[in-house]
């Protein structure tokens, strides 16, 4: 049932995403992850994230409605610039598993994908370019099939531990196979 229109006046609506966090995938029972129902998240199991700064970064969800109900398809696509081995390892390692991220839109708005059921990196390409101006870094895509739309954060400015977000990446730590953290040595 339809409850109200909506007038499109908004001067403040900028697209694009400049900052990812991404962290690992763990089930969670649906109770734990407040608010996700009515589409904004106020409260979430204590995680360690890690920050990536991006560039072209895009964020779309549809639907998909067929016999088994209603699911939303979520798309993250974004680039990294400059390669190295510790980020290509990172991401090698990263393809082998599930995450959830959290995306930052440039006006400033937050929402989570692969909230209940996780994403994967399903295209990840690594890219020198044919020029001295052409991109060297990586292109990645994840995907998450999701019963809920991704939901609202408003906790994370910059981050709220008591929201149950804990940064750990500054560009300098690195997620083991373990899940054990370590601090890189500065070049």
């Amino acid at each position: 049932m339809l409850t109200r229109g909506r007038s499109s006046g908004c001067f403040d609506n900028v697209g694009g995403i400049k900052r990812v966090y991404l962290f690992r995938y763990e089930r969670y029972p649906i109770f734990q992850l407040s608010g996700l129902q009515d589409g904004e998240l106020t409260d979430f199991p204590p995680v360690n994230y890690f920050a990536y700064d991006i560039q072209g970064g895009s964020f779309t969800e549809g639907i998909v409605n067929d016999e088994n109900g209603v699911k939303f398809e979520q798309t993250l696509t974004f680039t990294l610039t400059k390669q190295d081995r510790d980020t290509t390892a990172e991401l090698d390692r990263i393809q082998k598993s599930d995450v959830r991220f959290v995306v930052v839109f440039n006006n400033g708005d937050m929402k989570m994908g692969g909230c209940v059921n996780g994403a994967k990196l399903i295209d990840y390409n690594i890219d020198s370019g044919s020029s001295k101006a052409s991109l060297n870094g990586y292109k990645l895509t994840f995907t998450a099939v999701e019963e809920y739309s991704a939901p609202i954060i408003r906790k994370m400015n910059p981050i709220d531990p008591d929201a149950g977000f804990l940064l750990l990446e500054d560009g300098n730590f690195v997620l083991q196979e373990n899940y054990y953290y370590i601090k890189l040595e500065n070049n």
